[in-house]
């Protein structure tokens, strides 16, 4: 039985990225904060049910998707490096982002200039004959266009995940690693009502709930049709003959003819990790057997033979990770439109994690039901219906 003396003002199911940045942000806001995690444990963040895992992740100001990201990433930035300085830990390396297309037009290129001139980013455009000295760890072709976004860099993904949720738990949070949610029901208590959480082996009380389940959200968060698709990706890791090249390389993005790839400098100094930004394959659910071919994977060896110095042939190691794709491949952040007292994140198609801390400050926005700081209306779920 749940003890009715503790009632949580927010329970925040889902300790993956997003879920761990809202346990810390409304642990930061003062609130009693209950938080459970499923797959994780406590020592080890890393798992394969999510997307939350496989060393790292780009961040980037330049966000050719939708300008309307930008405000959400200038929080995020700032949150990053605050929450550097309370772990004491490497989370944020601000390498720079080397986008390279084909020519100076296409889909991407004009939605980078649109979000720079909107938001007046800091990028550096040139030929890419022009940047063959600077960025030795590419073929760059003479007739390849170029721009650069120096503040853009990587995450180091398990390390930020584990940091968010020390920090919730400084601020005092109560989480439960390897627990799971069998069910909730919303409940009268008095002329209120509250939220009933029942695990295995225990149950909880919460004044409102949040659902960061990501490839789970259909299961979990019941009578809602959230139209979001499973999607298994894979990331994979190549040789490098001279490691000193990638070590110092930027993160980069290059448009083909035949597909859309993106890659990371060396942190090991051996390897380099490296994926398409596709699809990947669709799955019925997210409990579903998972691929074990990359459908991209020829693709993205020829990308890496065509485009990487010193790269080797034959992926030394490969992970899997699951996408939760929307129709327009924008998230999803709201309140159940049937259950005044819970609110979700999902959807987040293959681009939400460097967005966590700002999603957990929408999240706090959201139950608070504040307008600042926040614009929101384009990720709203009401789009769907």
């Amino acid at each position: 039985m749940a003890n009715r003396e503790t009632i949580f003002d927010v329970a925040v199911i889902g300790l993956g990225a997003m879920g761990s940045a809202a346990v810390w942000q409304f642990a930061e806001d003062g609130q009693k904060v209950l938080g459970l995690e499923a797959f994780a444990s406590l020592e080890n963040m890393s798992h394969s049910f999510g997307s939350s895992h496989g060393e790292t992740r780009a961040i980037r100001m330049s966000y050719f998707e939708d300008p309307n990201y930008v405000p959400l990433l200038n929080f995020a930035y700032q949150k990053w490096e605050e929450l550097e300085k309370h772990s004491g830990k490497l989370l944020f390396e601000k390498c720079g982002m080397l986008y390279v297309f084909p020519a100076k037009s296409g889909v991407v290129y004009e939605g980078l200039k649109e979000a720079s001139e909107i938001h007046k980013l800091e990028l550096e455009e040139a030929p890419a004959n022009e940047w063959k000295d600077r960025f030795p760890s590419f073929h760059l072709q003479d007739n390849q266009h170029c721009v650069f976004e120096k503040n853009a860099g990587y995450l180091r993904v398990e390390e930020c995940v584990h940091a968010m949720n020390k920090r919730a738990r400084e601020l005092g949070a109560q989480l439960h690693f390897s627990t799971r949610l069998r069910s909730w029901n919303e409940e009268l208590d008095g002329i209120d009502s509250i939220i009933r959480l029942k695990t295995d082996d225990e149950e909880f009380l919460a004044r409102k709930v949040v659902f960061c389940v990501g490839a789970w959200s259909q299961e979990i968060i019941r009578d809602l049709k959230i139209p979001v698709k499973v999607h298994a990706n894979f990331l994979h890791w190549f040789q490098v003959e001279t490691p000193k090249l990638h070590s110092e390389s930027p993160c980069y993005v290059f448009e083909k003819d035949y597909g859309f790839f993106y890659g990371f400098p060396s942190l090991d100094g051996g390897t380099v990790k490296i994926a398409a930004h596709s699809p990947g394959v669709l799955l019925e659910t997210a409990e579903s057997e998972r691929p074990i071919q990359d459908p991209d994977y020829e693709a993205l060896e020829r990308f890496g033979k065509e485009s990487l110095r010193s790269f080797q042939e034959g992926a030394s190691s490969s992970k899997s990770c699951l996408y939760s794709m929307t129709p327009d491949e924008n998230f999803i952040v709201d309140r159940h439109p049937n259950f005044k007292k819970v609110f979700f994140a999902a959807g987040f198609s293959g681009h939400g994690f460097k967005f966590s801390p700002a999603i957990g400050r929408l999240l706090l926005q959201i139950t608070r039901e504040e307008s600042e700081p926040f614009q929101s209306e384009f990720l709203r779920f009401d789009r769907f219906r």
